[in-house]
């Protein structure tokens, strides 16, 4: 060991790299390396790169067995590295902190340290998890609320979009008030609450989301003692599925049958839209085009059909749109476009359809609830 400091100070002397003897140092002797790497005078940094460094530090932790040690050495790596550790790096040695008996300083310098970290990685779910638990310990709710909306942003997936909106305080208000969403489907469209919320608060308002009982829509339009109408909504999306409608699309149906039910299937949501505009005057609708989950029966072939589906389904959306556009607070949302003008591939999930009855995919959950923020 005496060695090891003694290599390391001639290595440092020859103005050779210090790397290999710091890296062995920080295996026999962790709290030796430590001190090295805390010492402010020393020439390391000129010396070594950051990212070796850190990968020493991190070695040498792991080295100190006394978790109370290990979590004030690791605060000490991080108030004098946090400016220039790489995200990956910060946050193992962020692991190393241990709080649960900490006095209220080290709550607070670890805060503070945080704070330099989130600064530079604004995307990164785990240190803002780590951010969002400091900000609560040092009770500063208004900006764990923010670094909650941050961390939504940073990792669009369903399970963290589920998490902020479970984390948050229901009761904190808003910059900008309230708005009370209905989201009206056939098919289980829960997954995209979660999104909406994260979505609207990004707004900064808070959201009250209505979603209506399955496959309930049109009922819960024209009910006059429905819960939409209990509810009152300021903005209402309309999300029904064609291949709810027509069911018989998981087949080969004949041009003539094609058509028909492609009309019925317009005008029955052309009606409920009518229907919500005469009885909620003045409240923004945005309805949801038409999108299917079946190929042409034909394949590849599908072109050469006299009515190929793809082609169906664009004059049938462009239809629900013409008939819609009589109707001035009624709107109609391309999911498919918003999905993959956003970089996500709008496939269909067969078991989550089959099993869970749900229509958008839940990559596409993100983008739509964007997207419905951009009405609002």
């Amino acid at each position: 060991m005496v060695a090891l400091r003694q290599t390391f100070r001639a290595t440092e002397l020859a103005a050779l790299s210090p790397l290999r003897a710091l890296a062995a140092l920080a295996i026999v002797d962790p709290f030796a390396a430590l001190d090295l790497l805390l010492v402010p005078s020393t020439k390391l940094r000129d010396r070594v790169p950051t990212n070796d460094l850190a990968r020493a530090a991190i070695a040498a932790l792991a080295g100190v067995g006394d978790s109370v040690r290990r979590s004030a050495f690791a605060m000490c790596v991080l108030e004098m590295y946090a400016d220039v550790l790489a995200s990956d790096a910060a946050t193992e040695i962020v692991a190393n902190v241990n709080l649960a008996n900490a006095e209220l300083t080290e709550v607070t310098a670890f805060d503070i340290v945080m704070k330099r970290l989130v600064t530079r990685f604004r995307a990164h779910p785990a240190l803002l998890r780590v951010a969002i638990e400091s900000a609560r310990a040092s009770g500063d709710a208004a900006r764990a609320d923010s670094l909650l909306t941050d961390l939504g942003f940073a990792d669009r997936s369903p399970a963290t979009a589920a998490f902020v909106r479970r984390e948050r305080d229901p009761a904190r208000p808003s910059p900008h008030g309230d708005i009370r969403i209905a989201i009206l489907s056939s098919y289980t469209i829960d997954g995209l609450v979660p999104h909406v919320d994260l979505a609207v608060r990004a707004l900064g308002l808070r959201p009250e989301v209505y979603v209506a009982p399955f496959n309930s829509w049109t009922r819960d339009i024209v009910d006059d003692a429905s819960g939409l109408r209990r509810f009152g909504p300021e903005i209402a999306f309309l999300a029904v599925a064609i291949d709810d409608l027509i069911p018989e699309l998981v087949s080969h149906l004949s041009p003539f049958e094609l058509a028909t039910a492609g009309d019925d299937a317009c005008e029955r949501v052309v009606g409920v839209a009518t229907a919500f505009a005469q009885r909620y005057p003045g409240i923004p609708l945005i309805v949801h085009g038409f999108h299917s989950a079946f190929a042409g029966p034909l394949g590849i072939m599908d072109g050469h059909a006299e009515i190929a589906r793809t082609q169906w389904l664009a004059s049938l959306n462009g239809t629900l749109s013409d008939q819609l556009r009589s109707l001035p607070t009624v709107y109609v949302l391309d999911v498919v476009a918003t999905a993959t003008t956003a970089g996500v591939a709008f496939t269909d999930n067969p078991k989550l359809r089959h099993l869970a009855a749900m229509r958008i995919p839940p990559p596409a959950l993100a983008p739509v609830a964007d997207a419905y923020a951009r009405y609002i």
